[in-house]
């Protein structure tokens, strides 16, 4: 190796050391803020049977199996 080649890479590092120097001293990298930290929020539910939701499940089947005996009816007196 010449000497004017092992100058041109000592002043090619020299620059690139500089360059990256002068990035972390400008404030590094202008890409996004990163995301700020959340804190989770837990949720509880009630566990079990829910007798409400039995009675107007129940209710609901009542009402259809006394519609459908109404048009069953009605339709046997025709």
């Amino acid at each position: 190796m010449s000497i004017s080649s092992t100058v041109r890479l000592t002043l090619a590092g020299a620059l690139a050391a500089a360059v990256v120097a002068s990035g972390a001293l400008a404030g590094g990298s202008k890409g996004p803020d990163p995301v700020p930290k959340t804190t989770p929020v837990i949720v509880r539910t009630a566990t079990g049977f829910d007798w409400g939701d039995a009675a107007i499940g129940a209710g609901a089947g009542v009402g259809a199996t006394l519609a459908a005996a109404g048009v069953i009816t009605l339709a046997r007196h025709q």
